[in-house]
């Protein structure tokens, strides 16, 4: 998912750099517009997607 794609789904993307002991963490908040409610749904739905897709793939990696 790109940020335009973000964008159009009804939420903004803010990135901040943390400064912790390893070194700098860089964190992504995605923050809804709160615009448009089927355009939030939309997003929602697609960001669970993507979240579950992602727990996936890291717990493939722990098991191998």
């Amino acid at each position: 998912m790109f940020i335009a794609d973000i964008k159009s789904s009804g939420w903004r993307s803010e990135v901040r750099d943390v400064l912790t002991e390893k070194g700098i963490m860089r964190i992504e908040a995605l923050i809804p517009d709160k615009t448009d409610e089927k355009a939030m749904k939309r997003a929602e739905k697609e960001l669970c997607k993507i979240f579950s897709k992602y727990r996936e793939v890291t717990d493939r990696c722990k098991n191998q």
